[in-house]
């Protein structure tokens, strides 16, 4: 214990948290073996927590702190101690800790740390289904229950960070081996003289109960707290004296803003209007009776200091200080968690292929792999640079340059003399039909697949054999696509995958799955920009091109749409989200998206490892690759930013292991629903086979990849898999 002045700071050592779970602290747990033994004494140990906005204005704790520290009288009998519990603004809590320090306090610090923290996941027990945020069950939640299952969501988080339970278990823990009556209070609790006198009078007039209730004062101004100008009841919960031989504690599994309190008043048999409140049907059930219940008596009063929101702090405001509360809950922790990403976010590397792979193409054992790069590199090089612009004609009410294709399982209507309006015929693609009008160059997918393709190839040719050529060429490719103003791609989708005759001449969303080659292209791009083939000019106009396609995907009803779809649209929409998020840094959208993907992944996946979804289409083989194809994708990003999916878990135990696995042993089944093996397909689960080895199984990787290193681009794994992480 170090001392400053009269100051005496102990330091409080933080436990490890699980990153999944966080296991709850017994609510009644025997006292410590040594107890304050004296006289009737009392230490008030008060908890110095998080400024949380909107609810409280920034510096409140500091603020009511130095208001108690000037103004509240000496406690007859009573010793103050603070416990400054894990305040996340270092700044302020450096001022915190000089101000106590300046005024000769005692207190003890639980420090908060970041890395731990960022170990620390979603809450996914009690709601409804699992992927519930996906769910209908969530989409029929009003405003104020979606705000309490966001601060669900986040309970792990919130128990660690706010350590509301925790910090009043260690000043009882504290207090048991200082005085015979202990006071783990709220760091806003104010005592005047004459309350002081009530509380006391009232303990030492019936020492053998073990609990004190403490009506608490909410006050919108500290003047009528200073002055005495108080005028009605007492309505807050209240506060808690414990003897020190008592058993009950706060349970620690129970965060800040979902009654941590109150559960132990309940214990107690304390009334109260908690007794009226719903509890949400994701909220865990409030422990039984205490073996303690009823030992208890009521015990003065105790004013609670304003918030900063005097607005909040009026009577019958109750509902919208919860409101405030929550939404002051999540910014706080998605505050941290962008610290934490931030952290991590490199935008200049690679992402989805390796570093340390594409450095070994010079070695001899890389001969092969080299070989065909500079094959498909010399090739691409005959290519382009292709256009958006180039199609005979755009689509019904577009322009030059915006994006058409059309949607490759529906048909021309045989039974209308126009065709129209066309008829789906699912795994049935019209491109292969020798139909007039349906050949590919007439339409943008065939160029854009072969730009996202080309551009990578030849950018890792330039990285691998230090050919020039290849990363002008894709320079060349990448200005004209997305920067040169005459032939550029105007950022949207809205017309992908176009059915003629539906949907007042839009598209669905569905045609999104036309980009999902984007984030090979962004490694190309760094690749680029790393060799100078692309100016800073170039760059910034690449990223405002991005950046308003970004915009599109997140706003447009196409992006909705494909945001909610829980099959691989889905899936591919997330990738993209990703992939942009890192290369902009966009914090946000990258947090929100790789927790969406956790949400989507009950939904998708079986706990067998099957892909129910997938399955039911008319090509369940394909569908089922392709999916998986764009989850190894998401994984390899996240992994880029250190956020790990191959072994995550749901708490139903499906997991993405789980998928590989189940695929990989049925590449050659002759027993698929729907349809037999189709050879390219099942050559096409090699580099599923090499991602699951390397993860799960490095011990047993096999020889090296074989040709072919590039795929049949409709299956969606990108040119030269063995490269990529």
């Amino acid at each position: 214990m170090a001392k400053l002045g009269r100051a005496k700071q102990r330091e409080s050592a933080a436990l490890p948290v699980a990153a999944a779970s966080m296991p709850a602290v017994a609510a009644s747990a025997p006292p410590p073996a040594a107890q304050h033994d004296g006289p009737d004494d009392f230490v008030l140990l008060r908890i110095l927590g998080n400024d949380l906005f909107p609810r409280h204005r920034k510096g409140q704790t500091r603020t009511n702190l130095a208001l108690i520290l000037a103004h509240e009288p000496e406690l007859e009998d009573c010793r103050k101690r603070w416990i400054v519990n894990r305040i996340i603004d270092p700044a302020e809590e450096a001022l915190i800790i000089d101000l106590l320090e300046r005024s000769g306090q005692d207190y003890t610090r639980i420090p908060f740390d970041i890395g731990e923290y960022a170990g620390i996941g979603w809450a996914e027990d009690g709601f409804a289904e699992p992927g519930f945020f996906l769910s209908k069950s969530y989409e029929a939640l009003g405003p104020e229950a979606r705000a309490r299952a966001e601060v669900h969501a986040r309970r792990l988080k919130n128990i660690y960070v706010m350590n509301n339970n925790g910090g009043r278990n260690l000043a009882l823990r504290e207090g048991r081996g200082l005085a015979r009556w202990v006071l783990p209070w709220d760091g806003n609790c104010f005592l005047t003289e004459s309350g002081w006198r009530e509380i006391r009078r009232a303990v030492l007039e019936q020492p053998d109960l073990k609990y004190f209730v403490v009506p608490m004062l909410r006050v919108s101004s500290n003047e009528l707290l200073l002055r005495g100008q108080m005028e009605r009841p007492a309505e807050d919960e209240p506060q808690l004296i414990f003897r020190n031989d008592a058993v009950e504690m706060f349970d620690e599994a129970r965060p800040y803003g979902t009654r941590p309190k109150v559960d132990l008043l309940m214990r107690l048999g304390v009334p109260g209007p908690w007794d009226r409140w719903l509890a949400d049907t994701w909220e865990a059930p409030m422990a039984p009776r205490s073996a303690e219940a009823g030992r208890f008596a009521l015990a003065g009063w105790v004013g609670r200091l304003e918030s900063g929101k005097p607005h909040l702090e009026r009577s019958g405001q109750g509902t919208v200080r919860a409101l405030a509360r929550a939404d002051a809950i999540v910014a706080a922790l998605d505050w941290l968690d962008r610290q934490v990403m931030a952290s991590r976010v490199q935008p200049e590397r690679l992402c989805l292929y390796d570093e340390a792979k594409i450095g070994e193409l010079a070695s001899e054992a890389s001969a092969t792999l080299r070989s065909a790069l500079k094959a498909d590199a010399d090739a691409a090089l005959s290519r382009g640079p292709g256009s958006v612009a180039d199609k005979p004609a755009p689509a019904p009410g577009a322009g030059a340059r915006d994006y058409f294709s059309l949607a490759r399982y529906w048909w021309p209507d045989p039974a209308s003399p126009d065709g129209l309006p066309y008829v789906n015929r699912d795994g049935d693609d019209v491109f292969r039909s020798g139909l007039p009008g349906f050949a590919p160059e007439r339409f943008d997918r065939m160029r854009v697949q072969q730009l996202f393709d080309d551009s990578i190839v030849l950018a890792l040719g330039w990285a691998a054999l230090g050919d020039g050529r290849y990363l002008d060429h894709a320079a060349g490719l990448v200005r004209t696509w997305f920067i040169d103003p005459r032939t550029r791609m105007t950022p949207h989708l809205r017309f992908a995958q176009f059915v003629h005759g539906h949907d007042s001449h839009d598209s669905t969303g569905y045609g999104i799955l036309d980009f999902s080659g984007l984030p090979r292209l962004l490694d190309a791009v760094r690749l680029m920009e790393r060799g100078g083939a692309l100016s800073p000019g170039d760059g910034l106009a690449f990223r405002h091109w991005l950046r308003s396609y970004a915009d599109w995907l997140l706003d447009s009803p196409q992006g909705r749409h494909a945001s909610r779809r829980l099959n691989n649209h889905g899936t591919f929409y997330d990738l993209q989200i990703a992939a942009i998020a890192i290369f902009l840094g966009d914090i946000d959208a990258l947090n929100a998206a790789l927790r969406r993907v956790r949400e989507r992944l009950p939904h998708q996946f079986a706990p067998d490892g099957s892909q129910p979804r997938e399955l039911a289409r008319s090509r369940p083989r394909h569908y089922s690759y392709l999916n998986l194809v764009g989850w190894i994708a998401i994984a390899r990003l996240a992994e880029s930013v250190g956020d790990d999916l191959w072994n995550y878990e749901a708490a139903d135990g499906r997991s993405l292991r789980k998928v590989l696995r189940w695929l990989i042993d049925r590449c050659d089944a002759r027993d698929w629903p729907k349809g037999l093996p189709v050879e390219a397909e099942r050559l096409a689960v090699e580099p599923l086979r090499a991602a699951y080895s390397a993860k799960y199984e490095p011990e047993q990787a096999g020889p090296a990849p074989q040709p072919p290193f590039s795929l049949d681009p409709m299956l969606g794994m990108a040119p030269f898999w063995p490269l990529q992480r």
